[in-house]
This record gives structure tokens, sequence and C-alpha cells, in this order.
């Protein structure tokens, strides 16, 4: 299912960023710019914007399959060239974002199983429902506002490469990264709690208490394992999640990622750029669902694909 999915992807995009309120020749023009019809038509026959839809789509789409994702209308600048700059610093944000909240998220559901109805699974519980119920693009705000107000300190805004200075590129990114990494944790900790106890009241988690074994390596090697599908699961589930959320974080943070690209391209009508975004965005939500469903053969020896 992934290459007719991915076609149906390219489709409902091309389509759908064509329906964005707005001329996009107006928009490379200017607004306060007065354009007769034929110099619109001219810049309109420029673009390839006066033939058919359904033709610019195959045109397109034949681009695409040669590895060209077409030119920016406002920049003139390839969008490919722009991406390869682009793309590396939200793939980084969005994994160090997704290895925080793995980090938080699967010792603290674990231990609240373990520990129910102790005080550490009420924290968990409590924690859990916070960060589900916390905006990004709020609490963003507040680490940008509250520090420089209380103690003049403020969160780098001056983006450096990871190869020219490793240091000062993982104190810009992780502030934003752990703020998105918290907020899904929330999700993640709650099933991970459910499914530990969903196990541990099987009679094969029983039969491995009787047998006197640790409490260490009942969890282990008998519970864990088998708890995790689900939350496997939620993990590829909140890939399109991490990607929204890079684009709020990185505009607030001014992180030169492609989530501020691609809402400066949505705002300037251009459609090139969404159109190639929104194509990797979904071609890597598409194969990361691909992933989890092999991991799933891996965790469970029962599951085998034929």
């Amino acid at each position: 299912m992934v290459i007719p999915t991915l076609i149906g992807v390219t489709i409902l995009v091309f389509l759908l960023v064509r329906l964005l309120p707005g001329d996009v020749v107006q928009q490379l023009s200017g607004e306060n710019a007065q354009l007769s019809k034929e110099q619109r038509l001219e810049v309109r026959k420029e673009l390839g914007l006066d033939k058919p839809v359904f033709q610019q789509y195959f045109v397109w789409m034949s681009h695409v399959a040669r590895g060209d994702l077409g030119e920016s209308l406002q920049t003139k600048v390839s969008v490919t060239s722009e991406l390869r700059h682009r793309l590396p610093v939200t793939f980084e944000l969005g994994l160090l974002a997704l290895a925080i909240s793995l980090c938080v998220s699967l010792p603290i559901g674990v231990l609240a199983a373990v520990r129910q109805d102790s005080i550490l699974d009420y924290v968990a519980r409590s924690g859990a429902i916070a960060f589900l119920s916390i905006p990004s693009f709020w609490m963003g705000t507040l680490v940008m506002v509250l520090p420089n107000k209380w103690w003049g300190w403020a969160p780098p805004i001056q983006y450096k490469n990871i190869w020219e200075d490793p240091g000062e590129n993982l104190y810009m990114l992780i502030i934003p990264a752990a703020i998105l990494g918290m907020l899904l944790s929330g999700t993640v900790m709650r099933m991970t709690r459910a499914q530990m106890l969903e196990v541990l009241r099987q009679d094969y988690v029983r039969t491995a208490w009787s047998k006197g074994l640790r409490e260490r390596t009942v969890v282990a090697r008998h519970a864990i394992r088998n708890a995790f599908i689900p939350v496997v699961t939620i993990v590829g589930l909140q890939i399109p999640i991490l990607v929204g959320g890079t684009v709020i974080l990185e505009t607030i943070f001014s992180i030169p990622g492609v989530g501020r690209y691609l809402l400066f391209s949505i705002a300037s009508l251009d459609y090139p750029v969404v159109q190639a975004i929104n194509l990797i965005v979904a071609t890597v939500i598409v194969l990361t669902n691909l992933a989890v469903d092999v991991t799933y053969g891996f965790l469970d020896p029962r599951i085998r694909f034929n």
C-alpha cells in the first residue's frame, strides 16, 4: 500500500494547495502592483499555470520521478537544494524530541504500572495528563518570554550547523526539542502504563512470579516485549504530530528548518515548495508506518509475515 498511498497524497496535495485563497500572480508582483489582464496571463504562462490542472499534475510528477522537485516561485531557487540544507535541521530537532519523549515516557510508564496506585503512579498519571493538555506554541512562547523578563536570559536564535559547532547547535535545539518531547511523552507514557498493567495480569506472568523469578527478570524478559507492541504503534503515529510541532517551534525559536520554510511558502502561495515538503513528509510517515509493522515481528515471535 506504500506506492498507491503516496500517489493519493500527491494528488490531494496538488489539488488542495490550489484551493488556498489568494492569487499567486498578485503575490509575486506585490500587493500594490496593478497588472493588466494580458500581463497576468503572461505571468501565468511563464509559471505553467495556464494549463489544465491535470496536465500541471502530470508535468510535476514527471519532474518528481527524475528527482526534480521544481523551483520556488518566490526566490527562483531550486527546492531540492533548499531542502538539502533545511531537512537535516528538522530531522535533528525531531529525533532529539523523539529521544527525549521515549527516555521520559517508557521508564516512567513501566514503573507506574509495576508500582500501581503508589505515589509514583499518581504523579506519573498527573504529569501525563498535564503534558497532553499543554499546547506547544504556548509553552514555547513562555520559554521565550518569561526567562528574558525575569533573569535577562533568552534562548539562542542564531543557528549553528552541527558540523561547524556541535555544542552551540545542541544548545539551540535542546530547548525546543525538550518542549516537543515532553509534550509527546504524555501519550506514550499512558499507553505504556496501560499495556504493562494488562500484560502483568496475564497467566504466563503469574507463572513467572510463582516460579520465584526476580521482579526485574519478570518485567524485562516476560512483560515489556509483549506490552510494547501497541506502544510502538503509538510512537509511529506520533511522527505526523512531530512534524507539525516542528513547524510551530521552528517559527518561535527561529530555527531554519523545513517547518518555517513551509509556513512562509503557504503564506506566499509557493506551490512547488508546499507540494515538495508535503510529499517528503508523507513519504517519511508512510515508511515509518511500514517500519512499525515490520517491527512487530521482532517484538513478538508469534507474529510472522508471509
